[in-house]
């Protein structure tokens, strides 16, 4: 794995298996990842930390652009809205496929998994 200002906590998620690397040796932490994506991470972090959360809402729905949500994140985003874990953008919009960084998201993750 590449030195990086977070290895370690990127280590500690890998480990944990909340994260998967690009090959066996990078993580790839300039990559972008969409906020579906990074919602579903901290899902993981936090089910990992709290265990399994089976509560559906219908948060999601409060968003003017939930139909943009991927099916297949569309339970985790929701989840990690319930949870806190994220919120919108704005009051209405999500924006579920705008970018963010791999880094960011393994750092979100470390302070989830580090918070009480």
């Amino acid at each position: 794995m590449e030195k990086v200002w977070l290895a370690e906590e990127i280590a500690a998620a890998y480990a944990a298996g909340l994260v998967q690397v690009i090959n066996a040796n990078e993580f790839a932490p300039e990559q972008e990842i969409t906020r579906e994506q990074m919602a579903l991470l901290l899902v993981r972090a936090y089910e990992y930390k709290h265990g399994l959360s089976n509560a559906e809402s219908d948060k999601l729905q409060g968003y003017a652009d939930h139909a943009n949500v991927s099916s297949w994140a569309a339970s985790g985003v929701d989840k990690a809205i319930q949870a806190g874990l994220m919120r919108g953008k704005s009051e209405q919009v999500f924006d579920p496929k705008s970018d963010k960084l791999r880094a960011e998201a393994a750092q979100a993750i470390w302070n989830l998994i580090k918070s009480k």
